[in-house]
């Protein structure tokens, strides 16, 4: 199976498909403050779901993307491969306007905008960036809303934002988490964006010379801390999503998705 999917004009696509389940968590009980990073413990529980050892994450179900601004023939080839049915655009009018997501021109796609209330500019410093994913788990409303797609999707998802890194990285990373994912490879999942984002990233700093200089980094400590202190101040991810409001039956849509039932 094929994690990164190839297209002509968004180089960040990739199956949340193919990671370990294990329930390995951080150590919720002495997670430390912001700013410094959580230990590592075995679980026998993940945010009340047990631990499937041996287990792991479905291919074909749920993809995490960057923003293609075209779909050739050959991309949409790969589209109807995949069954994507479901889009879930988490930009701004702005950015949507300046960039329709060419996600939304698939046959028959069900296109929902979820739009954070954060994420669209760059922080002031590298060292905001931790808190600025803090702020986009915050917004429970939209986050709540995202799920509550995902969960009653038909066929495969997608969900994007711009380069498919920051607020696409903190709906992942909850997605995962979620799963019972081992910590590393949540970070490992995030990280990985720097490198497929490096074409990208050389145009636009062509065209921004302004733009900072760590800006579209994808270091694991932007989300170790914010996920880390996220779990700490929950205790764990279920005292996460009992914030949002959401329930057991759309919890257990999420997991048949990730873990093994019919996305359909």
């Amino acid at each position: 199976m094929m994690r990164r999917i190839p297209l002509s004009t968004a180089s960040n696509m990739r199956d949340l498909g193919g990671y370990p389940v294990t329930g390995e968590s951080p150590a919720l009980g002495e997670s430390p403050a912001l700013g410094e990073s959580p230990a590592m413990e075995a679980s026998p529980v993940m945010g009340g779901y047990p631990a499937l050892n041996g287990r792991f994450t479905q291919y074909g179900r749920i993809y995490r993307s960057d923003c293609p601004s075209t779909l050739t023939d050959g991309d949409m080839a790969w589209m109807q491969r995949l069954d994507i049915r479901t889009v879930i655009d988490m930009r701004s009018k702005v950015e949507c306007d300046e960039v329709p997501s060419a996600y939304r021109t698939i046959p028959g796609v069900a296109y929902h905008r979820c739009p954070f209330t954060i994420g669209a500019n760059y922080p002031e410093t590298e060292q905001d960036i931790p808190n600025t994913y803090l702020a986009m788990f915050a917004d429970e409303e939209n986050m709540a809303r995202i799920l509550a797609h995902i969960a009653a999707a038909e066929g495969a998802v997608v969900f994007h934002c711009v380069a498919g890194k920051d607020r696409t990285g903190v709906v992942a990373a909850t997605l995962l988490t979620m799963a019972g994912v081992p910590f590393d490879d949540v970070l490992a999942d995030y990280q990985v964006s720097r490198t497929y984002l490096r074409a990208f990233l050389r145009e636009r700093r062509a065209s921004h010379p302004d733009m900072p200089e760590w800006a579209g980094r994808s270091e694991s400590w932007y989300l170790e801390q914010s996920l880390g202190e996220l779990l700490r101040r929950d205790k764990g991810i279920d005292g996460y999503l009992d914030r949002l409001g959401l329930s057991m039956d759309q919890r257990q849509a999420i997991l048949m998705r990730l873990l093994g039932s019919d996305p359909g």
